[in-house]
């Protein structure tokens, strides 16, 4: 439980800091290419600021949230890993995405990465809420 919260505070912060850069990036497209202000790079930039902080948060309220489950501890270990790789993903990789070049007809090893970390985020949210919801249908 509070590794949890120290995980999701932590992002949270790393969350912030990207900030910075998607402040950096849209001061650099303002001052030199002022006529394209939406750029792949800066709409990543904003994906990962904005996916990342809301998963932090996301990440604390299930570290609080995991004594009303009645899952079990094993299938809290992996909702927790889940939770904290999809809150990675969507963070990191999604900014390590903005310095690509967009293509329709590849897949990074990124966008895999980015896919199967989503992927394990939604199974553990949609496990740890089935854990929630037996504990209140039991009560």
């Amino acid at each position: 439980m509070a590794m949890n919260m120290l995980c999701g505070f932590f992002l949270l912060f790393f969350c912030g800091l990207m900030g910075v850069f998607l402040r950096m990036e849209v001061v650099q497209q303002y001052v030199f290419s002022p006529g394209i202000s939406d750029s792949w790079r800066i709409s990543l930039f904003r994906s990962s600021h904005a996916h990342g902080t809301l998963f932090a948060l996301l990440q604390i309220v299930y570290g609080l949230s995991i004594p009303y489950s009645s899952s079990r501890n094993f299938t809290r270990i992996f909702q927790s890993i889940g939770i904290g790789i999809g809150a990675w993903v969507m963070s990191l990789l999604v900014f390590l995405e903005s310095y690509s070049t967009p293509s329709v007809s590849t897949w990074t090893w990124n966008q895999l990465c980015i896919g199967i970390g989503l992927s394990l985020w939604m199974l553990a949210i949609a496990s740890h809420g089935y854990g929630l919801a037996a504990r209140i249908w039991r009560e």
